[in-house]
């Protein structure tokens, strides 16, 4: 498990292959498409090839029976799209230092799941029974349109408003930086109006919470559907495993 609780300084973490630094907001944009690639796992790789827009005849039927043959690490060296994600951002975080062909089995998955934390991502959660991934991707559908859409523009203006940063600051921050402090100060604001509504009602006060309580930015999506709700949701007609 990796210990990110020092993650907000920004420092860079030593691994076999040298220091791995963290993506900084002003490389946001041009890295978007490669970290797209990076975070998708076997799973939502198989998922993605396998959906009707992409599949509609069956064309690809070859390739997603061979790849469900193959580890990710094997994907990755082999979809020429993966293999240039992986060779960006590993290049990226190592500073020019080409590591791809010193990964192995072993190791790929560490560094990976490390990278991913360093900056924030997380891997969708695909379901193996084709009836729960539908429900979920409704749940998720339906989760957007009910909340506002929040992208980067409006994470790094929230920040500026509230913390007096300057927007090339803020360029400087990493990633995981800048998505805690805009959480925090979300954390603040709620605070704050929690305070306001304590001093009318004396059951809001109960309920407050600390303005300095831990952020999991790594919590899992409340729109996913185990299977066991899933089966008892549809009476026990829901077959395979989630």
């Amino acid at each position: 498990m990796i210990d990110s609780e020092f993650f907000i300084t920004g420092e860079p973490i030593p691994t076999e292959f040298g220091d791995c630094r963290f993506i900084k907001v002003k490389e946001y944009a041009f890295l978007t498409p490669y970290l797209s690639w990076f975070k998708m796992s076997k799973k939502e790789i198989i998922y993605t090839y396998s959906k009707k827009e992409n599949n509609q005849f069956g064309q690809l039927d070859g390739l997603i029976a061979e790849l469900k043959k193959l580890s990710l690490f094997e994907i990755t060296s082999i979809l020429p799209n993966f293999k240039e994600a992986y060779e960006v951002i590993f290049s990226t975080v190592f500073n020019g230092v080409e590591i791809l062909e010193k990964l192995t089995p072993e190791n790929f998955e560490a560094l990976r799941e490390l990278v991913l934390r360093m900056s924030c991502l997380k891997e969708e959660k695909i379901s193996s029974n084709p009836e729960i991934q539908r429900a979920n991707e409704r749940s998720k559908r339906v989760k957007s349109q009910d909340s506002d859409l929040v992208d980067m523009a409006d994470i790094m203006s929230s920040v500026a408003t509230h913390t007096g940063y300057l927007y090339k600051d803020i360029n400087e921050m990493t990633l995981f930086q800048l998505y805690m402090t805009y959480y925090r100060v979300g954390q603040f604001k709620q605070y704050d109006t929690s305070t306001l509504f304590a001093t009318v009602s004396p059951d809001a006060a109960k309920h407050m919470e600390s303005w300095g309580k831990h952020i999991d930015l790594f919590e899992e999506e409340k729109h996913y559907i185990s299977r066991e709700s899933f089966m008892k949701q549809t009476k026990g007609f829901g077959k395979g495993s989630a």
